[in-house]
């Protein structure tokens, strides 16, 4: 499976449209269609970058990445969404693969992703992607959330 990324442009907006669509787990947890930019303003001020990702012509999925973390200065995948068609064929595990490749060049020991507490699946996605529990910690809501990393080095 050959991927590659580009920077997430605003002609994108349709297929991040379609992949929260898609996703009915997400919106109950990160916020409607209707909602996105303001998702989107959310996350401006953490510096990071949303990319679309391709196989070929193909786009199959989008993710969030911060570079530096004011919370702890590491590395986070912050969202990662695959196409509804494109799901449970490995291109998820395939594009963390990617971003845990590049942070490794780039000199980063660790990735951290963070999931809702009551999101088994999920967590069991990102522990197929070599992540592991560390913490449970809360956001300003009082929402639980499972911290966990992925040792790059």
């Amino acid at each position: 499976m050959l991927l590659s990324s580009k920077k997430y442009e605003e002609k994108d907006q349709p297929f991040f449209l379609k992949l929260i669509e898609e996703s009915p787990l997400w919106q109950q947890e990160e916020g409607f269609p209707s909602e996105l930019l303001e998702y989107r303003r959310k996350y401006e001020m953490m510096n990071g970058q949303w990319e679309v990702w391709y196989e070929g012509p193909c786009r199959i999925g989008l993710t969030f990445t911060v570079d530096w973390a004011p919370s702890n200065e590491k590395a986070w995948l912050g969202t990662i969404l695959v196409d509804g068609q494109a799901r449970k064929r490995g291109y998820g595990k395939a594009i963390v693969h990617d971003i845990a490749r590049r942070y490794e060049k780039e000199g980063h020991d660790v990735l951290f992703t963070a999931v809702p507490l009551q999101r088994l699946e999920w967590m069991q996605f990102f522990a197929a992607c070599e992540f592991e529990q560390l913490k449970v910690e809360e956001d300003e809501q009082k929402k639980p959330y499972m911290i966990m990393t992925r040792p790059l080095a």
